[in-house]
C-alpha cells in the first residue's frame, strides 16, 4: 500500500470519526496527511463541518470538487498545499464570505497557485479576513486564463526559496517545473 493509499484510508477513517461525533472542525494537517491527495467523498456528508484544514496535504485541485456544497464552512484552509495549483473551484463558495466575519473565511497561502499568480500571492497575505476572502472568491470569478500571463521579470523572483525551477527558451517564454530534479516537462507560463 502506497503512502498515499494509506493517508486516504486514514482520512476516510477520520470522517467517520468526525461525523459520529459531529465534529465541527476537522485537520488533516498532520498525521501523515501530506501524502494524501484526493479527498473521500465522505468529506461532503459533514454538513456540520464549520472549519476545514487541508493545510500541508497533498490535495490537488480535483481534490477541490469535493468541497462544493459544504455551505457550513466558515473557515477553509489549503495553506501550503504545494499540488494546489489552481483555486477556481474554490470560486463559488460564497458563503465562506460571511464566515469569515465568524471565522477566517479563505487560507491558502504559500500553495502552489500563489507561486504562479502574483495578485494571488497579494491576496493571500490581506489580513482581514472578510476581505482577503471576498476579494479572492471575486478575483477567482473572473479570472478566465490560468495559469495568468506573468511578466518573465515577475516569474524569476516570484519563487526564489521556494523549490520551483524556471528557465527561459530562445523566445523569452519562461517554463516552470513544481518538482526540481525530475525529469518531467514544466509548464509554460507565457
Amino acid at each position: 500500500m502506497s503512502d498515499a493509499d494509506k493517508a486516504y484510508a486514514a482520512a476516510k477513517r477520520l470522517i467517520a470519526k468526525a461525523k459520529k461525533a459531529g465534529d465541527t472542525h476537522l485537520s488533516f494537517d498532520s498525521g501523515g496527511f501530506h501524502t494524501l491527495t484526493t479527498l473521500p467523498p465522505g468529506l461532503a456528508g459533514l454538513t456540520g463541518l464549520q472549519v476545514l484544514s487541508l493545510d500541508n496535504t497533498g490535495v490537488s485541485d480535483a481534490g477541490l470538487a469535493a468541497l462544493q456544497g459544504m455551505t457550513g464552512l466558515i473557515t477553509l484552509s489549503v495553506e501550503d498545499c504545494t499540488n494546489l495549483r489552481d483555486l477556481r473551484p474554490l470560486k463559488d463558495m460564497v458563503w465562506l464570505v460571511a464566515g469569515a466575519r465568524q471565522g477566517a473565511g479563505l487560507l491558502f497561502s504559500g500553495c502552489a497557485a500563489t507561486a504562479l499568480d502574483p495578485e494571488l500571492e497579494r491576496l493571500s497575505q490581506i489580513e482581514d479576513n472578510a476581505d482577503r476572502t471576498d476579494q479572492t472568491l471575486a478575483y477567482l470569478r473572473n479570472l478566465t486564463v490560468w495559469p495568468p500571463e506573468i511578466p518573465a521579470t515577475n516569474a524569476i523572483a516570484l519563487q526564489s526559496g521556494r523549490g520551483f525551477r524556471y528557465s527561459t527558451d530562445d523566445q523569452g517564454r519562461i517554463a516552470y517545473d513544481l518538482h526540481p530534479g525530475t525529469s518531467s516537462p514544466g509548464q509554460r507560463l507565457n
